[in-house]
């Protein structure tokens, strides 16, 4: 069983910056156990803002802990969650670029006869 005052471990991936930082920080002062998993991050700076953790995150912890809660156990949970407000414009704008990238690409391979649908 976990050590923290309510007996209860997050698994949070994305722990080292953004919603998942926040989720983090959260669980801890909360006094709860967290294992956090990150990709792009100094392990000793993940370290220190787990430790130091002040609680000025974007977004609303428990908010966030209901949504997680409803997308895992809903019948046909989504790959991804993406939360808070900052969370889905980042990932709107990074789609835009990756469509931008690709479409010349992939308008050139219609076929002839078919109307290339004009850009919105």
């Amino acid at each position: 069983m976990a050590s923290g005052t309510h007996d209860r471990v997050w698994l949070i991936t994305g722990a080292s910056a953004g919603f998942g930082r926040a989720l983090a920080e959260a669980a801890l002062a909360a006094g709860d156990t967290v294992v956090g998993a990150a990709r792009r991050v100094a392990l000793a700076h993940m370290r220190r803002q787990v430790r130091t953790g002040g609680g000025s995150q974007p977004g609303d912890p428990a908010k966030a802990a209901q949504a997680i809660i409803t997308a895992i156990t809903a019948e046909d949970p989504p790959l991804r969650l993406v939360l808070g407000g900052d969370a889905v414009a980042g990932r709107l704008r990074a789609l835009q670029a990756e469509l931008a990238e690709c479409q010349l690409i992939g308008r050139a391979t219609s076929l002839e006869s078919q109307p290339i649908p004009a850009q919105s």
